[in-house]
């Protein structure tokens, strides 16, 4: 499978997809995502993500509601609230914005088995910028350009971490 990156516009909204392969068990690559305090570990240091939720646990759960702060540009502080949906143990799970600066967000995390310790992972991400049209013509490149680079950021992460001693996945490309 091609590994790719793609952002594309739905009348005011857009969805980013993401697939990568990575040599792992399954259920190795599933305890690593379903945790939240694994976020910070997969996102770019620039963005000063911090979970602000008291007592988050190691495992996601439907229902569960998380909040974090981020800083994308500059010094400006956002704060955001996700909340957990359509968790099928093993397989997929969603979170959706509930509160941050989308007007729209729901990204869906989806793993398939492709193999003995070779799984596919998606991000599929649905999402609106604020502001209407203004926020379209202002924000449509910038923020399109910075959420590219955080799923590349995000996929280097999971090569390090799931494909260290495996064939590596090749060919991630921005289409």
């Amino acid at each position: 499978m091609k590994e790719s990156i793609s952002i594309k516009a739905h009348n005011s909204r857009y969805q980013l997809k993401t697939t990568q392969t990575l040599y792992c068990k399954e259920r190795e690559l599933w305890k690593f995502i379903c945790n939240p305090n694994n976020l910070s570990l997969i996102t770019p240091s620039d963005l000063h993500f911090q979970i602000i939720s008291s007592k988050v646990k190691s495992k996601i759960f439907e229902g569960q509601k998380i909040k974090y702060t981020i800083q994308p540009f500059l010094k400006f502080h956002i704060l955001w609230q996700s909340e957990i949906h359509g968790v099928i143990p093993g397989l997929e799970f969603q979170d959706k914005q509930i509160e941050g600066p989308f007007a729209y967000w729901n990204h869906h995390h989806k793993i398939d088995l492709a193999d003995l310790n070779k799984i596919i992972m998606h991000d599929i991400v649905d999402y609106e910028l604020p502001y209407g049209k203004f926020g379209q013509a202002f924000g449509e490149f910038l923020i399109n350009k910075k959420l590219k680079e955080i799923f590349e950021y995000r996929k280097e992460k999971f090569d390090l971490f799931f494909n260290k001693h495996e064939a590596k996945a090749k060919d991630f490309r921005f289409m």
